[in-house]
């Protein structure tokens, strides 16, 4: 072990060169310094350093890793960049790849155990390092791989702080890729308690330019590990020490004082300034300073922009050298000489002797033998522009090439060379290869899910294509399936509807099917129930005369679709018959089982439930096949629900949670946007608020009406009535726009909230309604349980026996079952008026034995009070409600509790908002009136900047206001802020 550690002090001290003179930041740098010490404790953390161009984030990442090393951690840097082709995850691929390679062998060997094969798809250099490596016994499914990929960096990372701490230093994250983020996003996640500091830099308005990078400062704030620090310029006094540092001695006032205004605190643009005034003679040493002679003006000449001082540097060197550079530059930051030597067909002493100029001018660094990087990007940047657009697409074409002829076809496959090469190819005027490296780049990006990436490449390949020419359809198809997974939801429409019309027109019936199938499922998603209904059946039209296996999908999607959002059971079942039938025929058997598991769904009882839960879970592992991913997400829908029915509401939750991890892109909008309001809808029957709040503001796409109901039953289980009517209210219209019709549960969740608020007349017109539709809804449906559960709760709150009677009598037959509440605590109070106590206790010990077990809080408060009522001696089981009560912030119910126990109520009743405002409005309306943004509001609250921009919407009409300043002066008025 002791001779790993030398090795490994060894790697240490090549991957972090000591820092030169550093001024300023020490603000900055006493936080990363905290930062690092929470770490230590074994915690991952995360700082996002934010600046203008030049300001110092990359001087001030290698300063603090410096330190850090000195203190023991391992540092790793890793830069984006948008000029050199960037492969997907390149930050990591440059800070781990370069570790992989430098590493002591038997450390490394210890640290990828078990992880190997999945890093090896990214990170192919571990094969030269470690050798031959055997095949695994069960190579993971497709829809898993992303996830395996992600478990496996992170548990890499992990095994690497175990040594010592892990310094993570990614750079220019701007320019990073959806895939790096993502990555992040999980190891921030799911390696929270490893020692593991990862310090990102990114340019100021950065996040506004990356939709990935804002997606990720969301995520990471939420996860409530995220620092972020912004540097500002650097004052006049540390200008003057930059500047004395640069030139060895102190610089007089003036001329320091001319500096820092023209440089405005930039440290970069302070350096190519001097440089500039070193090299034009406009500086003199007079006896101990530096100054510009006082004869001489101050050089007005000079441009504001550091590209203009950059250019007039260029001026001053040979113009043979600067060609070179320019050849350089459209290459990428880093060129090697063999590279030029091969593109200008000059000697490579020629070329040294000209790029020595370059380095003597501090334009370029040689930190290898014969490889060279420019110092900073603007050099590079403005070198390249100066060419002009026809040579740089020959310099491209050239360099491309030159690349084929140099990498062997093992080496082109690498994410990183393919990238390079189509980074030249595309910029290129050779169209042949444009398409044949933009299709490569974009399977590559697509296999290891960069999606942005791959949708890039294919759309540039699909302008390049010819109208006629037959590529065209599958890869409209391709785009469609992409966007549609990135739930964006009116690109893919357009592009299915494209893809649709032009298979039609080249008679294509099997592929005209296919794009109207995903348009279906997109607008099913979008809960546009009939649009959906008839172009999934306009798709089946189109399989006429074909015995396809997509044929038993669309039927399954036809079954579900009608039997449990339109409610016509009969038809549903019809298709999931005809589903298993023509499975059975294509001898399909794991299609066949889902078939019947979908036609069993809705007639299910509770001693039923288990071992259906059982066999579907083993169809589901069944289902590995890529082609499968959309059956298998329905199966998985189909088990969360049967899990919720069961009343195993935390194995519904572990399903749930996995189907967020493990669910491929299948895409099915519908089930990848329900996984988050069935969470939200588990933990809000649990009476976590908070968790369920976060979750619906994570939900993609629009917020349709499931989405508005479950945000009204959080509501309402919070007792905040008027917010809950208001949302429930919402739902219900936008319920009968999708669905043409009410969804018993919502009217039944709506008479209870009108009930709560007084309303009685509006309460018992929505009885009526739920009567009407218990009146034609069989006990097989899968609505009846809620419905009657709902109808139940009314009766029992008008105390109407009949109604009473009629709702137990018929409810019995689902006891065991979880429906909205828990039937067994609603049977409970049925059998109590029923005069039937012993039944009564017997039901609301079965219900508070789930409520405990599943964590069901606000259920668990109901059950105790009915047991009171059970009881003549029940102050103990009411003090125990009144706790609950308590801990859940559940004023309403508490004080009703206490004046059953005669106690003076300590919490006084909060005064009625004004303008009829919810709670939540006031929060918003309070942020507006302290100058927030949408923006910041929607941090502040874990909301959507949407769903802020709603409630500001609602408050201005409530109080009758115009704007933010009218909204403000209102809010000072009746005293809200």
């Amino acid at each position: 072990m002791g001779d790993q550690t030398s090795d490994l002090a060894i790697f240490k001290h090549s991957i972090c060169t000591p820092s030169t003179a550093f001024v300023g930041r020490q603000k900055e740098l006493t936080l990363l310094q905290e930062q690092y010490q929470a770490v230590l404790q074994g915690t991952t953390r995360v700082v996002f350093l934010i600046g203008d161009q030049g300001i110092g984030k990359t001087r001030l990442l290698h300063e603090f890793a410096a330190r850090a090393q000195q203190a023991g951690a391992l540092p790793l840097h890793g830069n984006a960049s948008d000029s050199e082709g960037m492969p997907p995850f390149l930050p990591f691929l440059e800070a781990l790849g370069g570790y992989i390679r430098q590493a002591p062998l038997a450390i490394l060997k210890e640290q990828c155990t078990g992880l190997t094969h999945s890093l090896l798809r990214i990170f192919p250099e571990l094969a030269l390092r470690l050798g031959e490596l055997p095949t695994p016994a069960y190579p993971s499914p497709p829809e898993q791989s992303q996830l395996r990929l992600y478990e496996a960096v992170g548990y890499f990372l992990t095994a690497i702080s175990r040594t010592q701490p892990l310094l993570l230093l990614l750079d220019d994250l701007h320019w990073c890729d959806s895939a790096s983020f993502t990555l992040l996003s999980h190891i921030v996640r799911h390696q929270r308690d490893a020692r593991i500091l990862i310090v990102g830099a990114f340019l100021s308005g950065g996040e506004t330019q990356n939709r990935s990078l804002d997606h990720t400062l969301n995520n990471l704030i939420r996860l409530r590990t995220l620092t972020m620090l912004t540097l500002q310029p650097l004052s006049f006094e540390q200008i003057a020490i930059l500047g004395e540092n640069y030139l060895g001695s102190s610089i007089e006032e003036r001329t320091c004082r001319f500096l820092y205004e023209q440089s405005e605190g930039n440290p970069f643009f302070t350096e190519e300034l001097l440089q500039n005034w070193l090299e034009t003679n406009l500086l003199v040493k007079n006896e101990h300073q530096w100054e510009i002679a006082p004869e001489t003006p101050l050089p007005q000449q000079l441009p504001p922009s550091i590209v203009g001082t950059l250019r007039q540097r260029f001026q001053r060197l040979p113009s043979n050298t600067i060609d070179i550079l320019r050849i350089a530059a459209t290459i990428g930051r880093s060129f090697d000489l063999s590279l030029l030597t091969a593109i200008t067909g000059l000697e490579s002493e020629i070329i040294e002797d000209r790029l020595l100029a370059a380095e003597q001018a501090h334009l370029v660094t040689s930190a290898q033998p014969e490889t060279y990087r420019f110092t900073h990007d603007t050099i590079r940047a403005t070198l390249y522009l100066e060419v002009s657009s026809s040579r740089r697409r020959r310099l491209h074409e050239q360099i491309g090439q030159a690349l084929e002829q140099r990498y062997t076809s093992q080496e082109r496959n690498s994410l990183q060379r393919l990238a390079e090469l189509t980074f030249h190819f595309i910029h290129s005027t050779n169209r042949e290869k444009i398409i044949t490296y933009s299709r490569y780049a974009a399977e590559a990006a697509q296999q290891n899910e960069a999606i942005e990436e791959a949708l890039h490449h294919y759309r540039r390949i699909l302008d390049l294509l010819d109208a006629r020419d037959p590529q065209r359809g599958q890869l409209l198809l391709k785009i469609g399936e992409l966007t549609s997974s990135q739930h964006r939801e009116a690109e893919a429409i357009a592009t299915f509807e494209t893809a649709l019309h032009w298979f039609i027109h080249n008679e294509d019936p099997l592929n005209a099917a296919r794009a109207a199938h995903c348009l279906g499922r997109i607008y099913w998603a979008q809960r546009n129930i009939h649009l959906a209904q008839s172009t999934l059946e306009y798709a089946l039209s189109l399989y006429a005369g074909h015995q396809e296996p997509e044929i038993i999908g669309l039927q399954l999607d036809l079954a579900t679709l009608l039997t449990l959002f339109l409610g016509q059971s009969k038809q549903g079942a019809l298709y999931a018959r005809k589903a298993e039938a023509l499975a059975r025929m294509l001898k399909q058997e794991t299609l066949e089982a889902l078939a019947n598991h979908i036609l069993r769904f809705p007639a299910l009882t509770g001693e039923e439930l288990h071992p259906y839960q059982q066999s579907l879970e083993a169809v589901i592992a069944e289902m590995q096949h890529p082609n499968l991913r959309a059956e298998a997400a329905l199966g998985y829908w189909y088990l969360t629900r049967g899990a919720c029915r069961a009343s195993k509401i935390r194995r519904a939750g572990a399903i749930s949670r996995k189907r967020l991890d493990l669910m491929p892109t299948s895409g099915h909008l519908l089930f990848q946007r329900d996984t988050y309001i069935w969470l939200a809808y588990l933990h809000t029957v649990q009476g976590d608020w908070k968790t369920a709040d976060a979750l619906l503001t994570q939900l993609p796409g629009s917020h349709a009406y499931p989405a508005l109901l479950t945000r009204g039953f959080t509501a309402y289980l919070r007792e905040e009535y008027a917010e809950a009517k208001t949302l429930l209210q919402q739902a219900l219209q936008a319920s009968r726009n999708s669905l043409k019709q009410a969804d018993p549960a919502l009217i039944g969740l709506l008479a209870l909230t009108e009930l709560a608020t007084n309303n009685h007349s509006a309460a018992y017109i929505h009885m009526q309604e739920l009567k009407t539709w218990l009146s034609v809804l069989p006990d097989a449906a899968h609505q009846t349980a809620p419905a009657l559960v709902f109808f139940a709760l009314l009766a029992l709150a008008y105390n109407d026996q009949a109604t009473i009677t009629y709702a137990y009598t018929r409810l019995k037959s689902f006891e065991g079952l979880f429906a909205w509440f828990l039937v067994d605590r609603i049977l409970g109070m049925l059998a109590l008026r029923c005069q039937q106590q012993e039944q009564a206790r017997a039901y609301l010990q079965r219900a508070e034995q789930t409520a405990r077990s599943e964590g069901l809080h606000p259920e668990l408060i109901q059950v105790i009070l009915a047991q009171a009522a059970l009881q003549p001696e029940s102050n103990r089981l009411l003090k125990h409600a009144l706790h609950l009560s308590e801990e859940l912030a559940l004023h309403t119910t508490a004080s009703r509790i206490r004046q059953q126990l005669d106690e003076p109520t300590d919490m006084p009743e909060s005064p009625p908002l004004p303008a009829n405002l919810t709670r939540r409005e006031k929060e918003v309306l309070r942020l507006v009136a302290k100058g927030r943004s949408n923006k910041q509001i929607a941090r502040s609250l874990n909301l959507s900047e949407r769903t802020v921009a709603n409630h500001i919407s609602n408050i201005l009409h409530k109080i009758r206001c115009e704007n933010r300043v009218a909204a403000t002066t209102f809010a000072i008025r009746h005293k809200l802020v």
